[in-house]
């Protein structure tokens, strides 16, 4: 975990409390997401099997969308200059994913809100 703190610090500029730290006292840490998004669909623009989450950080429906894997990949036989423009999103995603809960948390009790 001391890794994940020093590139929150360095990255994003984010300070905790380095007694909290020391004491092992912060509540809990999450590096990665609670729902896992699985895409089953073909990019409509190229027609390539496997399709990429991409969003804001957040999985919850209406923040992220499906991209291409060549979205933005240049130089590919076959593809636009600029990559593959291919996406999914908006009302579209509801059968193009499948989203299940992350297995990582399922012991994982969330502290109750006041």
């Amino acid at each position: 975990m001391s890794d994940v703190y020093k590139v929150m610090g360095e990255y994003y500029g984010l300070t905790l409390p380095r007694q909290a730290i020391a004491d092992r006292r912060l509540p809990h840490v999450f590096t990665e997401p609670r729902v896992l998004v699985r895409p089953q669909a073909q990019c409509p623009a190229c027609g390539e099997e496997r399709m990429l989450p991409y969003g804001s950080g957040s999985w919850r429906s209406g923040e992220y969308r499906l991209v291409c894997t060549y979205y933005k990949v240049r130089d590919i036989a076959g593809y636009p200059q600029q990559g593959c423009p291919g996406e999914i999103s908006g009302p579209a995603l509801v059968g193009a994913v499948r989203e299940e809960p992350n297995s990582k948390y399922g012991n994982v009790r969330m502290p109750r809100r006041m």
